[in-house]
């Protein structure tokens, strides 16, 4: 799952590993055990390189995995595909809401929102859905700014059909 903060990812990653019963590691709770423990500047890094041995672990179970981040991570994405076993598949699933004043509320609700963060930027693409095929990578955009239980059926369909 990747996304702006307030795109819906969180919500939708939670759901689809309720519904899968897949492994859900989230980057953003990672982050947040950090924050008080280490230097901030290498809270980014660490907290990704922890994300990542926790897929690996998963990954050498057998377990499905669901990784909940921004996800815009270059290396990431190497380390995924390198590490992938062939039989798996990795499916990015990229959530865009598209309604810069939902994303401001979904954000604004958070429970856990820092108070020193009174400025929000938006970057809203305007694209359409597509499914991109290489190997066994496959992305998929997700419009979130519809009920989360239509979202979460799209997701359900369209990994029906890979």
């Amino acid at each position: 799952m990747r996304g702006i903060p307030g795109s819906g990812k969180s919500t939708i990653a939670l759901k689809l590993a309720q519904c899968l019963r897949a492994t859900l590691v989230e980057y953003d709770d990672i982050k947040s055990e950090l924050i008080d423990v280490i230097d901030r500047k290498l809270i980014a890094r660490t907290a990704y390189n922890i994300a990542k041995s926790l897929v690996k672990t998963n990954l050498k179970a057998k377990n499905d995995i669901i990784f909940d981040s921004l996800g815009y991570f270059s290396s990431a994405f190497r380390d995924y595909r390198k590490n992938l076993p062939q039989h798996y598949k990795l499916i990015i699933f990229e959530c865009e809401a598209e309604d810069p004043p939902l994303i401001h509320k979904r954000i604004l609700n958070r429970k856990d929102i820092k108070k020193s963060q009174n400025r929000i930027v938006f970057n809203v693409a305007d694209s359409k859905k597509k499914i991109e095929k290489v190997k066994h990578i496959y992305n998929w955009k997700l419009k979130t700014n519809k009920p989360i239980h239509e979202t979460l059926n799209e997701a359900l369909r369209f990994l029906r059909l890979i």
